[in-house]
């Protein structure tokens, strides 16, 4: 059997790994318990973490995809568009979870909102 290496503190693309999952037992390899960018907490295999596999909770595909869409036009444009009480005046340089679109709204009160596209749609 194998010596186990420390990866305690390590970064492996977006994740951190906070400690060894001691719930987690397989003759597999060891497990960690590793923090993402985005927050998110997972159990990842070491060896994935050491090879590459492994590089975020699922967050990192998750955006590649929806650039892919953005780039492709497959993401409606919702500029001028209302929902309820809301206009779309711009797209949000920042994303939301997982990557989605967001969309810089004014409500008719005057306050500017940035919302994310499927919860404009829900308000149709």
């Amino acid at each position: 059997m194998s010596k186990l290496i420390d990866l305690t503190g390590k970064r492996f693309g977006r994740l951190t790994v906070l400690r060894k999952d001691t719930e987690r037992i397989t003759n597999s390899g060891s497990y960690w318990i590793c923090k993402c960018d985005c927050g998110k907490i997972k159990s990842v295999r070491s060896c994935s973490l050491r090879n590459g596999d492994i590089v975020s909770c699922g967050c990192y595909r998750t955006e590649k995809i929806m650039k892919t869409k953005e780039e492709r036009g497959l993401v409606d444009n919702l500029i001028g568009q209302r929902f309820g009480l809301l206009t779309v005046i711009g797209k949000d340089p920042k994303r939301g979870a997982q990557g989605a679109v967001k969309w810089i709204c004014q409500c008719d009160c005057g306050n500017i909102v940035s919302v994310q596209g499927r919860q404009l749609k829900k308000k149709r």
